[in-house]
């Protein structure tokens, strides 16, 4: 080396020859230029830096500082200072000189001394106001020490020592920077920025190679998991951001809609994370095509070739990794920003929706189904442009192999497009029906979960299960065209990379022949091989993807078709009116927006809260007859306006047009302010505790003595005080752990209503089912002159056909059965015309008790998201899945037969898909001759695979997953169905119904997907394994190894993905469930304007589900790059051994191990990941058995199966000393014994509370005895099971239910009667002509719905229809008229005078004739005797009869 800069001759030489271009030296072996390496490696990546700096540095400029002082702040500046003066040294070497030098070393030297200035600004920056390490400093350092040191390098070679020197400690001194620039700085961050998710926290090294994860591994390994212990998610994945982004962009986009214009928004709205995996995507192009060089380069060396190519390429494929998985890495966050952005717009749209215009079941298929086939197609979406790329490169390198035969592998890929493009018109349709189907079922069975009392009461049961499970194995009858197609498809799909390289082979081999060139060499036939399957592999994919386009399509056509359906449209008019003296509350919220319009002067005639002028109303948009016509009315300003007329002549559409739900067709309704409280007829009944159904979900804002003052009016804080968790009580799923009268006075709103203190209140029949004490005390504290709503000067418009209540209205609108106005005024006048008091009833209300169990003890809400009585057993079972049990459940629901043709198949599908390679490297060795003999066995196996695998597919889809999939619905069915009935008070709808479609869902595709990849893959891995392995004699010990790595890759993947996967799920359950109350509850959620509220719910729950799915996609994140890694490695072990150990292999032998390593890389991928996808699937039925273990039943050993056929034939019924209690705590019998003789007509009586409907559900076997006995005919029921019982006994519930189908179908769900004895009785119970109008017995109820009253009526005429002896009435006439009861009292004497009748009396008046009464009073039977003798004595039968 020279010393004190005295350079000899050879030295300024090769500075002299360095100063070309280049890019390789002519005086140096393997290097470049020192021009070349200062203008690309040094000059170029200087002034990247100069271009992306500035951005970063004046973002980072505005922010506040977010980390603390430390002690790591001062080793950065320090390393950074030290740089500049290194690079300002270097500025100065070069500068000094004194031989011939490049031209761009001192441009190179000043940029990188500026450069170094601005990485000292930066840092200083980054660490004071940035959360995570900087990332531009991490790549540009990184990409800077790779540049500098092959620059070192060559000044070193050259024997530049001062330079070099210089550059070398440069080089070092970077490497302790980029060590530093990758510390985390959690530690140091300030207050709200420790708290980040740790992804938000991660720098470029964390990320890039998903470390961040490794704490929640641990988690799932060593426990548990629940929500509350994964990592919350960035910011930017939150449902306020995306939900808005995505709203925002919907909102703008152009009227009317085209075809495809929500795919288009979601596009635009995420069309830079779109945009982000492309480049990533281009790399993997890049680098999966270096592999058939490798292959090249590895066989040519065994033949004599150089190794340094070989060993290059191998580190090059090791140091592709994160690249790649830093573009896989970005992707994984579209399908989840898609996910949250459009469920929070289709929570959004449902706010605004138009009530009934959509069902339960529809929401909730768009929500998991439709939305779920997108994300599929998402995650592939960038296979559409990559794969085309990848063909058309790998089309030209295999031309340089091949030659013209190249065009073979396009023509079979093009042949199989045609083919799939032909089954692909149909696939889209079939699975269309198919989700249709899945929506109707799903939809009757939520309708089943909502109506199970009354339908357990009316014994239909087992009728309504039967239906579900026919609807069930239906779906799956539609669905097999879509698997027919689906089989088809993958068929043609696997084509081309079967048959592309024996047509290729076959082709070139017989072109040589034919010609006389040389045949097919091992280097031709592997590399060419390695090709096709490059080409092969991405045509697989483009056609895979071909068909779920159209499908993605399908699914954003349904989705916009919701999203573009009908709006509430509020078409009330302003009208100016005196202040009421109610007080502003922070529950006077905006309510939509009203039409301010200029008032005819006549009508401007204050206090008028609200004017109906000329209105006619439609119930619906397709409604072919008025519910209202030509209505006018007005309503003062503190006034009570009293609705009445029987039932459906639109009472309740009259209401809700006031409430601004139903629109005018014609004429005007103008109110006086946007506070309206209102009070349904159809209890809306969330899951919340009491305090919040009365205060509404603004917890933090109650008014204490408001509220007490409320439950005081309401007669309520008796009731609150005998709950075991006080008003802090959960009221249960759909309201069945309140009484009826409760769940009208809480759950109707009525509590609601009078707490919100708005100017207007709308009551819609508020006092059925109450009884007579309890009615007067709420209309004494309300209505009355010194009532509350008199007090509040609050103008109140109730629906009733009470005769009390109707005498302290101001005001009495009467409607006809057509919806017509026909008279109005007060009750003294309207009560001297003739006709008025058919529209009343004479006589108070009396009480259903309908206490089915109590309040469970369920304090405060918990964030977990299930509400079901797992127990810490069962959820562990679900959870950790990996319980071979499962398996066992799973398969013996299908035939053995089946399971054992079906591994048979796979295993021979893999022996066909992988011998070939074998044959081709015996063909190769023979010199490729010998045609006739290699050829047709060539050929055989490749047909021999294609028809296994279709075959597989056949016998898992069309065979295996049918059987399985009816059995675990019939399972979960059959569990539900027998369940009792307090399990349906203390499970969410939400949770069951999840079981019915989530898990339903899963057990249908994603299972045997799974399943089928699992079984293909491994007998596809242990192939390849065994073909790697001949690659060298001592790679045999590698397997070893690699088989103890996979175990415990999947080991640690599995346990902590398969609680994601569960976490993923159940997490959905409450997401379901607040949509399914939204529905329910649109009007009042509305009315009282807690839309924003709902929403921050709705927020919230979609947030705790997208926790899990994203962390989902991360550990799937994770195990692809550890199993690329490990891939990675055994292709290295291959190429060493070889190129070491010649003797071990030959070039074939190489070629066929090294072409394996490609498929061994995508086989393990899709083992491990499959498997992780069959566990997790097979966590729904892991599920479905908890179940079925888990949901207790009301059937006891020792019940017979059938009572004689004619029983009970007379009728008669003891009751003997029976007590019965809730949970074998709270009382609800004590000791009632009565005798009731055949024939007998028995009422019940008695205050809210008292046990009425207590006893008749005891009577129904509901509510189970807990001592004494009941017998029917001699028999006692407790031997007989509950659906017999039910199904021989008549029961008419209180409230009335709807079953899926037609009308015959619900008036007679047995089958036992003719049409025309249905038409007779539905013409006895006088709603035949509404029902003829509507289609008669063919028309679907739910399409055509029924008022309130209707339904009533309608469930008498079906219990008419049946054949008992023994009929239990409960509350039959709570929502009916005067007239309409005097009608069913008249029907039940004469169509049931030969049965025995027991009926909880609605009316007094209604029992008057009846042989005995029984009244009830806290569970206990006071009185027992005939009417006559308790009127004659003192009693409280009298002392309610007289109230």
């Amino acid at each position: 080396m020279a010393s004190n800069l005295t350079f000899s001759g050879t030295i300024a030489d090769a500075l002299a020859s360095d100063s070309a271009f280049g890019p390789a030296s002519s005086t140096r072996d393997f290097d470049f230029t020192l021009t070349f390496e200062q203008s690309i490696l040094s000059i170029l990546p200087s002034a990247l830096l100069l271009l992306i700096a500035p951005l970063r540095l004046i973002q980072l400029s505005r922010r506040d500082s977010r980390t603390l002082p430390h002690i790591g702040h001062a080793f950065k500046t320090t390393a950074a200072a030290i740089n500049l003066a290194l690079q300002l040294a270097l500025v100065i070497l070069w500068s000094s000189s004194p031989f011939i030098r490049p031209r761009t070393s001192i441009p190179s030297a000043v940029l990188s001394l500026v450069t170094s200035g601005i990485i000292l600004i930066l840092s200083h920056l980054e660490d004071k106001k940035a959360t995570r390490p900087s990332t531009v400093l991490n790549i540009y350092l990184l990409l800077l020490i790779l540049l500098d040191a092959t620059q070192v390098r060559t000044l070193w070679l050259i024997d530049y020592g001062h330079v070099a020197a210089v550059q070398s400690a440069a080089v070092g001194i970077k490497i302790a920077m980029l060590l530093l620039e990758a510390q985390t700085k959690v530690p140091h961050l300030m207050g709200p920025y420790k708290d980040y998710p740790p992804e938000a926290t991660s720098g470029f090294w964390n990320l890039s190679f998903v470390w961040w994860l490794n704490r929640l591994f641990v988690m799932g390994f060593r426990k548990l998991m629940t929500t509350q212990d994964l990592f919350d998610i960035d910011r930017n994945l939150t449902s306020e951001v995306l939900g808005d982004k995505l709203q925002n962009a919907w909102d703008k986009r152009e009227i009317p809609e085209g075809s495809y214009a929500l795919p288009k928004v979601v596009a635009w709205c995420f069309r830079w994370n779109l945009l982000a995996a492309a480049f990533p995507r281009l790399c993997i192009i890049g680098f999966n095509f270096a592999q058939p060089f490798l292959i090249a380069s590895a066989i040519n060396y065994l033949e004599g070739s150089s190794l340094t190519q070989n060993k290059n390429n191998g580190y090059g494929l090791i140091g592709a990794a994160f690249l790649i998985y830093f573009g896989i890495a970005q992707f994984s966050r579209i399908t989840t920003m898609f996910r949250g952005g459009m469920i929070s717009l289709l929570y959004n749209k449902t706010l605004c929706l138009q009530e009934g215009v959509c069902t339960e079941g529809a929401v909730l298929t768009l929500m998991s189904t439709d939305i779920d086939n997108i994300i599929e197609f998402l995650e592939k979406i960038n296979n559409i442009w990559a794969c085309s790329v990848e063909i058309a490169i790998g089309t030209w390198l295999l031309e340089r192999q091949l030659g013209a035969t190249c065009v073979v592998p396009l023509i079979v890929t093009l042949i199989c497009a045609i083919g799939q493009g032909w089954v692909a018109k149909a696939i889209g349709k079939d699975q269309q029906r198919w989700n249709e189907a899945i929506q109707q079922r799903v939809k009757n069975t939520s309708s089943m979960l909502g109506s199970m009392k009354a339908i357990k009461l009316s014994g239909l049961a087992e009728n309504t299960s039967s239906n579900i499970q026919s609807e069930r194995e239906q779906e799956l009858k539609t669905s097999r065209p879509f698997f027919w197609g689906i089989m088809w498809l993958n068929g043609l799909a696997s084509l081309p990379k079967i048959w592309a390289p024996v047509i290729s082979f076959i082709v070139f081999a017989i072109q040589a022949t034919v010609k006389g060139t040389s045949s097919l060499t091992t280097v031709q036939a592997f590399a060419s091989l390695s090709i096709i399957t490059l080409v092969t592999s991405p045509a697989e994919q483009l056609l895979a993807v071909v068909p779920q386009i159209a499908a993605a399509l399908g699914c954003f056509n349904r989705l916009q078709a919701y999203l573009t359906s009908p709006s509430r449209q509020d078409s009330r008019l302003q009208v100016s009116s005196r202040k009421s003296s109610i007080s502003s509350t922070p529950h006077e919220k905006g309510h939509g927006d009203l039409v301010f319009s200029s008032i005819p002067p006549k009508l401007l005639q204050p206090p008028l809260a609200i004017i109906v002028e000329k209105a006619t109303i439609f119930l619906a948009p397709n409604a072919t007859a008025a519910a209202i016509t030509d209505a006018s009315f007005t309503v003062e300003t503190g006034s009570l306006t009293i609705l009445l007329g029987p039932v459906g002549s639109g009472k309740t559409s009259l209401i809700k047009a006031v409430l601004g739900e139903l629109t005018c067709a014609s004429g005007s309704i103008f109110v006086a302010s946007k506070g309206i409280s209102f009070c349904s007829q159809s209890s809306w009944l969330p899951n919340i505790s009491v305090k919040e159904s009365v205060c509404g979900p603004i917890s933090s804002e109650i008014d204490q003595e408001w509220y007490e003052t409320i439950l005081h009016a309401c007669a309520l804080d008796q009731d609150v005080l005998q709950w075991p968790d006080g008003d802090r009580s959960l009221i249960g799923s759909k309201g069945l752990t309140l009484s009826g009268g409760q769940k009208q006075r809480v759950l109707q709103a009525l509590a609601r209503a009078v707490y919100a203190r708005q100017h207007i209140i709308l009551l819609d029949d508020i006092f059925s089912a109450l009884d007579a004490k309890t009615q007067e005390v709420i209309s004494t504290r309300l209505l009355t002159k010194e009532g509350l709503f008199r007090r509040l000067a609050a103008t109140v418009v109730l629906v009733t056909h009470n005769t009390r209540c109707l005498r302290l209205a101001d005001k009495i609108v009467v409607l006809n059965s057509l919806g017509r106005l026909i008279m109005q005024g007060t009750y003294q006048e309207l009560s001297q015309r003739e006709g008025f008091l058919n529209y009343t009833t004479t006589e108070s209300n009396e009480s259903a008790d309908k206490v089915v169990v109590p309040i469970p003890n369920s304090g405060q809400k918990s964030d977990e998201p299930s509400q079901g009585a797992k127990t810490d057993t069962a959820m562990e079972l679900t959870r950790r899945t990996g319980d071979l049990k499962i398996y066992y459940y799973y398969i013996q629901n299908a035939m053995p037969l089946l399971w054992i043709g079906f591994v048979v198949v796979t295993a021979l599908a893999a022996f066909a898909d992988n011998f070939p390679f074998v044959w081709l490297n015996w063909w190769t060795q023979a010199g490729g001759q010998k045609l006739s003999l290699y050829l047709p066995v060539y050929a055989a196996l490749a047909l021999m695979a294609s028809i296994l695998s279709i075959l597989s597919i056949w016998v898992v889809f069309l065979n295996l997953m049918p059987q399985a999939a009816i059995q675990l619905h019939q399972i979960l069915l059959n569990s539900v169905i027998h369940a009792p009935l307090s399990f349906f008070a203390s499970t969410d709808t939400g949770v069951t119904l999840n079981r019915f479609s989530q898990d339903m869902s899963l057990v249908d595709l994603p299972l045997p997907i799974a399943l089928l990849t699992v079984f293909g893959s491994l007998f596809g891995c242990i192939a390849k394994v065994a073909l790697i392995s001949t690659g060298s004699s001592y790679m045999a010990v590698t397997i070893p190894f690699t088989i103890l790595a996979i175990y415990i890759i999947q080991d640690l993947y599995l346990k902590t993905s398969r609680q994601l996967r569960y976490l993923d799920l159940e997490n959905k359950s409450p997401l379901y469930s607040h949509f399914i109350e939204t529905l329910d509850g649109l009007a009042t959620i509305r009315a009282f304007g807690w839309e924003h509220t709902a929403k921050e719910t709705q927020n919230r729950n979609l947030d705790h589900s997208q926790r899990p799915y994203y962390m989902l996609l991360c550990v799937q994140r994770w195990l692809n790059l550890v199993l690329d890694l490990m891939v990675t490695a055994l292709a290295v072990v291959v190429v060493a051994l070889a190129v070491n150990l010649k003797s071990t292999t030959t070039a074939g032998l190489l070629g066929l191990a090294l072409n394996n390593v490609l498929g061994f890389n995508m086989s393990i991928s899709a083992l491990v990941t499959s498997w992780t996808s069959l566990e997790t699937s097979l966590g729904a039925v892991a599920r479905v058995k908890t179940f079925a273990e888990t949901t207790p039943s009301e059937d006891k050993s020792g019940e017979i199966c059938e009572p004689p056929s004619e029983w009970p034939a007379c009728g008669s019924v003891e009751i003997n000393c029976v007590s019965a209690t809730y949970d074998t705590s709270v009382s609800a019998l004590d000791r009632i014994s009565m005798s009731i003789a055949p024939g007998q007509k028995i009422g019940i009586c008695g205050r809210t509370g008292s046990g009425k409907s207590s006893l008749l559900i005891t009577l129904l076997r509901l509510l189970p005895v807990s001592s004494g006995s009941i017998t029917i005919d001699g028999l006692d029921i407790s031997t007989i099971s509950h659906q017999v019982l039910r199904q021989r006994l008549t029961a008419i519930p209180q409230e009335s239910f709807i079953l899926p189908g037609t009308v015959r179908a619900n008036a007679d769900p047995l089958g036992l009667a003719s049409d025309a004895e249905i038409i007779s009785a539905l013409i006895r119970v006088g709603i035949w002509d509404a029902l003829e109008s509507r289609g008669a017995l063919d028309a679907v109820l739910l399409e055509n719905p029924l008022s309130q009253g209707q339904h009533q009526l309608f469930g008498l005429a079906r219990a008419m229809l049946r054949k008992s002896s023994v009929l239990i009435i409960d509350e039959a006439t709570s929502s009916v008229d005067g007239e309409t009861d005097r009608v069913i009292q008249q029907v039940i004497r004469e169509r049931f005078k030969e049965c025995t009748v027991i009926s909880v009396a609605h009316r007094l008046d209604t029992i008057i004739d009846y042989d005995k009464i029984a009244v009830m009073d806290g569970g206990k039977l006071v009185e027992f005797d005939s009417p006559e003798n308790l009127l004659a004595r003192e009693s409280l039968f009298k002392e309610m009869y007289r109230a």
